[in-house]
């Protein structure tokens, strides 16, 4: 049972409010403690607490180079995987100067690298890397992408070498990825994606 103001533990937690409300250690003055506090239990606080949600914490990434083409890495949910996928970090470096872009698309690319894998080892203990994740690292040569694609963002060219470093969310629902590509025909791109993974709830899945 959780009590709504009760404090067994935590000496240490009144102390320092003593002290910082001006009081000696040993002087009275400061009662009922708990009730100046917010009650806040942030189930989200803790990244180890993903598990408790039945959500799974991902990564994964790819390189290309060369080619007679535009090199292109994608972060793909596919269609069927009953799941969300939630970006938490997204970066792509090349060691030239070089358009880089990042772009949202609704088709997966050729070839699935098998690269996408837990960061949570209480997920793959003993029966294999990528157990449970539905995330996929894909990639492909092409100048003209699969399906309908729209443009996030683009780093020019200008520098000795171009970077996008985004830790901002994207939300793909199953069908939908999100592709880096080097604009440099042959261009050197190495693509990394951080992520989790959640079943969507009732009605989350609305128009798709």
């Amino acid at each position: 049972m959780i009590e709504h103001n009760a404090i067994t533990r935590g000496g240490s937690l009144s102390k320092a409010a003593a002290f910082a409300s001006g009081l000696g250690e040993d002087e009275a003055g400061l009662t009922r403690l708990g009730e100046t506090l917010t009650p806040v239990l942030d189930l989200w606080q803790q990244p180890e607490w993903a598990l408790l949600r039945d959500e799974l914490l991902a990564f994964g990434g790819s390189g290309l180079t060369g080619g007679v083409a535009v090199n292109n890495i994608q972060l793909f949910n596919p269609v069927g995987s009953n799941v969300l996928v939630i970006t938490e970090l997204i970066q792509a470096v090349s060691a030239i100067a070089e358009d880089v872009q990042l772009l949202l698309n609704d088709a997966a690319l050729l070839t699935d690298t098998n690269r996408a894998g837990s960061r949570d080892t209480r997920n793959h203990p003993t029966l294999g890397f990528n157990l449970g994740v539905r995330g996929q690292i894909r990639q492909e040569q092409t100048a003209a992408l699969p399906g309908n694609a729209g443009l996030v963002y683009v780093q020019s060219a200008g520098r000795t070498e171009a970077e996008i470093r985004y830790e901002v969310p994207f939300v793909l629902a199953p069908g939908h990825g999100l592709v880096l590509r080097s604009l440099t025909v042959g261009g050197a791109i190495d693509a990394n994606f951080s992520w989790r993974e959640r079943r969507p709830l009732p009605r989350e899945l609305r128009g798709i």
